[in-house]
């Protein structure tokens, strides 16, 4: 429903909303969202010094498996990769 409420505080149809985002940015809202998410999930992996599920709660999985699934699915990746020894 973020899209939606994003549309709505922004008083666009969500229709409106998707165009514009596809104009500027080349994604629709969810895949740009979704590529912010990723990105901050990355960024505290690499410099945060927290584990893969500590992330993955932050970030609002409720499993740490789903967050992994979706990490590697983005990326390439497993997110545990990025971890430093």
């Amino acid at each position: 429903r973020p899209v939606e409420d994003l549309a709505e505080y922004l008083k666009l149809s969500p229709m409106s909303l998707h165009r514009l985002m596809i104009r500027e940015t080349g994604m629709s809202p969810g895949r740009y969202f979704r590529t912010l998410k990723m990105e901050r999930c990355r960024d505290l992996l690499q410099h945060g010094h927290h584990s893969v599920k500590w992330v993955a709660y932050q970030m609002g999985y409720k499993h740490s498996n789903d967050f992994s699934r979706a990490f590697r699915a983005h990326f390439g990746y497993a997110p545990g990769t990025l971890l430093k020894e």
